[in-house]
């Protein structure tokens, strides 16, 4: 089997395929996750792959505020000019 290549999920397109969902079904996100995906108009299918991208989203949002605090801190490292063996060893 040939190796396929998908693109990396970015917030944008994963919120757009959730918004989807959401018009397909006029059901929004939070109500549908509160009853755990068991909504009898939604497709097994569609329910888990729409479970999926809402913890997709979740991580990705999640990842995107560590990138940011973690991109700020990277810029204010401190710096140790000393050069004492002491300080050095420890």
């Amino acid at each position: 089997m040939p190796i396929q290549r998908r693109n990396a999920a970015t917030l944008s397109s994963v919120t757009r395929q959730i918004e989807d969902f959401e018009r397909r079904y006029g059901i929004e996100t939070d109500s549908f996750i509160a009853r755990r995906g068991c909504v009898a108009e939604v497709d097994g299918e569609d329910g888990t792959e729409w479970l999926y991208l809402a913890e997709q989203l979740r991580v990705l949002r999640e990842a995107a505020v560590e990138c940011l605090y973690s991109s700020a801190s990277q810029a204010d490292l401190l710096q140790n000019d000393e050069s004492s063996p002491e300080l050095l060893a420890a």
